[in-house]
């Protein structure tokens, strides 16, 4: 199939530098590049939150009023990042569970990473995940203290 793309393309600039000038052609196939390249840059962005401790575990809620797409920064070229230092409890925006392509990224992961049903905070009702940096055998209750000031 490539090769099949290829050829026409080669067919179609040979019959388009015969009908144009080059110069004319080579300016219309370098924005043509760009703008298949800006496309494959747009489709492809993410939303990435990096996280950094020195905890044993970080827990991530989702929730009203926690941070949004909004509090990330963009990165090079459509991407959007955010980047939390040292914090136990991180707390997002519960319209954030449901985008396909922001992902969780911790700094020094032991690759362990549990999922809550809907708990109940002070606030309302929330999802949970904890994801561990340290000993997965921990137990989990433990690591939902910082939920009780939510």
């Amino acid at each position: 199939m490539l090769i099949l793309l290829l050829a026409i393309a080669f067919l179609l600039d040979r019959a388009a530098v015969c009908k144009y000038k080059l110069s004319k052609v080579a300016y219309i196939e370098i924005a043509g590049i760009v703008v298949l390249l800006i496309y494959i840059f747009w489709s492809s962005r993410s939303t990435k939150l990096f996280v950094k401790t020195e905890h044993d575990h970080f827990v991530v809620i989702y929730r009203d009023g926690g941070k949004t797409i909004d509090d990330f920064a963009y990165a090079f070229p459509f991407d959007k990042e955010l980047v939390i230092d040292n914090q136990e409890c991180i707390v997002l925006d519960k319209k954030l569970r449901q985008e396909r392509n922001v992902e969780i990224i911790p700094d020094d992961w032991m690759g362990y990473s549990i999922e809550s049903k809907e708990i109940y905070l002070k606030s309302g009702v929330g999802k949970v995940h904890i994801y561990w940096t340290g000993n997965p055998e921990a137990d989990t209750d433990k690591y939902l203290t910082c939920t009780e000031s939510l």
